[in-house]
């Protein structure tokens, strides 16, 4: 999924697709062996509450597993999430790219730097991050950077400036505690 809306102030990611909610409903329509592929700009590694973290998080609780791809020459992190409740082995997954480029049932060039890139563990920004919800995510305050979480599950999310409310105009003029 590569959902975006762009509005006076840039593009953002439109919030009911970044919620527990919208998860629930894309989990419910996937296959035994269905996965959701979501693409969000940011980085896997840092350790500031970001929207990779709330979005991991908030996949986490409807998914059994996340993966995530983080680009080597953007921002782009791609987050994979699948009903299959066994974590993956990334030595099984390994072996089977192994034939796929013998048998030359995948051509891309990048394709094995591509599958070392595949993070298992969660980012470092997830652990204090908000789970997203209908009544609760802020996807363009973390994407302009306004959003900071001041305890350490992230209760409560607070604005270093001001968002109008054309930002959220689904929602109003947000509130936020200060």
């Amino acid at each position: 999924m590569d959902a975006y809306s762009e509005h006076r102030y840039g593009s953002f990611i439109p919030q009911h697709l970044a919620t527990k909610e919208f998860f629930e409903l894309a989990a419910a329509r996937l296959g035994t062996n269905g996965v959701l592929a979501y693409n969000v700009i940011g980085t896997w590694r840092s350790g500031k509450p970001d929207l990779v973290g709330a979005l991991y998080k908030t996949l986490q609780a409807v998914f059994p597993q996340v993966y995530g791809f983080p680009a080597s020459d953007s921002q782009n992190v791609v987050l994979i999430a699948t009903r299959e409740p066994r974590r993956l082995d990334f030595n099984a997954l390994n072996q089977r790219a192994a034939v796929l480029l013998n048998r030359r049932r995948v051509t891309l060039p990048t394709f094995r730097q591509r599958l070392y890139a595949l993070q298992s563990a969660p980012p470092a920004s997830a652990a204090r991050a908000p789970l997203l919800t209908g009544d609760h995510a802020p996807v363009e305050g973390y994407r302009r950077g306004f959003c900071r979480l001041p305890g350490a599950f992230g209760e409560v999310a607070q604005l270093e400036g001001h968002l109008s409310d054309t930002l959220m105009p689904e929602r109003g003029k947000p509130h936020y505690e200060s």
